[in-house]
């Protein structure tokens, strides 16, 4: 009986291993972007800040709205990407990632 118990515990061990490695690469992949560099990409958020540096807090230098494109030259690190704002603002900046459809 004491072999039946232990290798009891090694599957039930074996499984929340694999739950826990299934769980983590799920959520692993979630988070990263699923943006490419080169492509038009479409504003789902309302708005979007279009900023002069790579920074979620720095300077705006205007705002996209839902619906408007831009072609996504490069991620940028820290969750932004490096764009080009197609439209009104006609420019290049960074934008905050996962804003998009």
């Amino acid at each position: 009986m004491m072999g039946t118990r232990a290798g009891g515990r090694a599957l039930v061990v074996a499984s929340l291993t694999s739950v826990a490695l299934g769980t983590s690469l799920l959520f692993g992949a979630a988070t990263a972007s699923a943006v490419g560099d080169g492509t038009k990409q479409q504003v789902c958020s309302d708005t979007l800040y279009l900023r002069t540096t790579a920074s979620q807090t720095g300077p705006a230098q205007g705002t996209l709205h839902k619906g408007d494109h831009v072609l996504v030259h490069s991620h940028a690190g820290n969750d932004m990407l490096y764009v080009f704002a197609y439209g009104q603002l006609n420019r290049n900046g960074y934008v905050r990632d996962g804003h998009f459809c």
